[in-house]
């Protein structure tokens, strides 16, 4: 018994030595990061903006960063962008100001314009492909990503459109979601995952 509870005292001292205590692992960050979505095209469901999260949950993760829900941030942000006079426009002032009410650390916005995919029929072409169907795809939307610490700003305005047969087409929700991860990673000065 007097072996083990030396044993215990030299685990502890040790520990305490090293820093390794209960208290010191406790201590993370967990600054609050969101992503805000706007959606002028009706197709932006809570299965697609869950989509979307994913990107910004991969570049503020915990232990440093914790994702809030966006509600907050969301109706700041609407009463800044959308004011009486129209749609002001949107710049690392604007977004500073959205991240300070709202208390985010991190804050993706995005701005969807158009997403949506059409069927369409090919009306020219040589005896069997002149009915051959095709899907276009369509994503429109401007993406703004701001970091409090550094007032660190970028923003890209996203227009693909694309016209693939049916079955190679791309979808727009995935078109988004890695220009999502492309902006954040090109902010943060991390690798770019095509």
């Amino acid at each position: 018994m007097k072996r083990l509870n030396i044993f215990f005292a030299v685990v502890l001292m040790l520990c305490s030595f090293i820093g390794f205590t209960p208290k010191a692992m406790a201590a993370f960050a967990e600054q609050p990061a969101t992503l805000v979505v706007f959606d002028r095209s009706g197709n932006v469901t809570q299965d697609v903006y869950r989509i979307w999260r994913e990107p910004v949950r991969w570049a503020y993760h915990f232990p440093d960063f914790k994702m809030v829900e966006p509600d907050t941030a969301k109706a700041v942000a609407a009463e800044k962008i959308f004011t009486g006079k129209g749609k002001v426009k949107i710049d690392a002032a604007v977004m500073q100001s959205i991240a300070e009410e709202a208390q985010i650390e991190a804050l993706v916005l995005v701005m969807v314009d158009d997403l949506n995919s059409y069927m369409v029929n090919r009306f020219f072409g040589f005896r069997n492909d002149f009915d051959d169907t095709y899907i276009e795809s369509i994503a429109n939307a401007d993406i703004y990503v701001y970091r409090h610490d550094g007032n660190r700003f970028s923003k890209k305005e996203i227009f693909e459109r694309d016209v693939e047969p049916m079955g190679n087409q791309k979808d727009p929700v995935d078109i988004m979601k890695w220009a999502i991860c492309k902006q954040v990673n090109l902010m943060e000065g991390r690798p770019i995952i095509e």
